[in-house]
C-alpha cells in the first residue's frame, strides 16, 4: 500500500514521502496512530503542489538571507569597553552583545559564532550565521570608552 508520512518515522520515512508500506504495517500502525495517509492520486497532487509552494517561500527567504548577508558585510560594529591605565580593558564583548546589536540594526534572527569573547581593543572580523546555510563577516570595532 502507498502511503504518504505525515510525520518522521524512524527507520521507515521522513515526512511528506511516498513510501510502499505492507498492507498489515499501513491499515494496523500507521493509519490509526495518523502517522501516514493512503497515498490516493488527489492527495498525490495535493502534495505535489504543496512541495512546489514550499520551495518557492524557501528560495524567497534565501534571496533574502543572501540580502541581509550582503548588507552585513558593509556593516561595522562598533562597542565602547571602559580601559585602566594601563590599556587593561574591563569587560567583554559576548555574543549575546552583537546579536542584540544587529537586532537594533533592523537585522532578523542572526547567531554570531565566537569561540571567546572579545576582550581586546581593535578591530575584529568574525563569521555571523543568518539561517539556511547563509553566513556573513562581520566587522567589530572595540574602543575606550571616554569619560
Amino acid at each position: 500500500m502507498r502511503v504518504i508520512l505525515l510525520q518522521d518515522i524512524k527507520g521507515f520515512g521522513r515526512k511528506l514521502e511516498v513510501k510502499e508500506a505492507k498492507d498489515g504495517y499501513a491499515r494496523n500502525f500507521l493509519l490509526p496512530r495518523k502517522l501516514a495517509m493512503v497515498a490516493t492520486e488527489a492527495e498525490l497532487e495535493k502534495l505535489n503542489r504543496e512541495k512546489k509552494v514550499a520551495a518557492e517561500k524557501r528560495q524567497q527567504l534565501i534571496s533574502k538571507l543572501k540580502e541581509e548577508a550582503r548588507r552585513i558585510e558593509d556593516l561595522t560594529l562598533e562597542f565602547k569597553l571602559k580601559t585602566g591605565g594601563k590599556n587593561e580593558v574591563f569587560g567583554s564583548i559576548s555574543e549575546r552583545d552583537i546579536e542584540s546589536a544587529l537586532k537594533k540594526k533592523g537585522f532578523g534572527d542572526v547567531r554570531a559564532n565566537l569561540k571567546q569573547p572579545l576582550k581586546s581593543l581593535g578591530e575584529s572580523k568574525l563569521e555571523v550565521n543568518l539561517g539556511e546555510g547563509i553566513k556573513a563577516g562581520l566587522k567589530i570595532v572595540i574602543c575606550r570608552l571616554e569619560d
